[in-house]
C-alpha cells in the first residue's frame, strides 16, 4: 500500500507542477478559436487551481453535486463560458458536454477506459455529430512517461483483441463458439 501511495503522490506532484502549462494550453485554445474546452484532473487541488486561473470557467468535482446540472447547462448554453474543469471521477460518465471540442488531461489515469469515458463527454450526439481533439499533458522525465507507455500497451492489447473478435466474426465464427471448442479439447 505504501508503494501505491508513493506513486499517487508522485502523480499529484506532477499534476500540480503542470497547472501553468495546462492553463496556457486551455487559454490558447480559447483565444485562437470559438471552441470550448474540458480539462480533467484526478486531484481536487489541481482542479481548483486550474479553475482559479482560467477566466469564465466552471468546475465540477465530487464536492458540488447540488450545482452540477446548473453548471452543465451553463457550459452548454452560455457563450461566455469557454472552459470546464472536471475531476476525472465526477466528470467522466453520465454528463453531456457536447459544446466542447477539446479535451485536456492535466494528469493521466491508469486505464484507457478512463480517458475514453472522459473524451466521450464532448463527442457529438445524434443531432450534432462532431469529434474532439485531446491533449495529454506530460511532465518530462517523470513517472508519467512510464504511465503513458503503460496506457499505450493496454490500448494495443484492446485493439488487437477487438481486431481478433472482428476477424472471427467476419469468418462466420462467434467468439463463444471458439471458446466452447477450446473448452472441449
Amino acid at each position: 500500500n505504501s508503494i501505491l501511495a508513493e506513486i499517487m503522490r508522485l502523480k499529484q506532484i506532477c499534476a500540480l507542477d503542470k497547472v501553468a502549462h495546462t492553463v496556457e494550453l486551455a487559454n490558447n485554445i480559447i483565444n485562437d478559436s470559438d471552441s470550448k474546452v474540458l480539462i480533467f484532473s484526478q486531484f481536487l487541488e489541481t482542479c481548483r487551481d486550474i479553475h482559479a486561473k482560467i477566466d469564465n470557467s466552471l468546475i465540477i468535482t465530487g464536492d458540488d453535486k447540488d450545482n452540477r446540472y446548473n453548471r452543465i447547462d451553463q457550459f452548454q448554453n452560455d457563450p461566455n463560458v469557454r472552459a470546464m474543469v472536471l475531476s476525472t471521477k465526477a466528470g467522466a460518465e453520465g454528463l453531456t458536454l457536447t459544446a466542447a471540442s477539446y479535451v485536456i488531461f492535466n494528469d493521466l489515469m491508469w486505464t484507457p477506459k478512463d480517458h475514453i469515458q472522459a473524451e466521450a463527454r464532448c463527442y457529438g450526439r445524434m443531432n450534432d455529430l462532431h469529434g474532439a481533439t485531446s491533449y495529454y499533458v506530460q511532465a518530462k522525465d517523470t513517472i508519467e512517461q512510464w504511465i503513458m507507455k503503460l496506457l499505450a500497451e493496454k490500448m494495443n492489447i484492446i485493439e488487437s483483441t477487438i481486431d481478433n473478435i472482428n476477424t472471427s466474426a467476419r469468418a462466420g465464427e462467434s467468439v463463444i463458439n471458439e471458446l466452447i471448442e477450446m473448452l472441449r479439447k
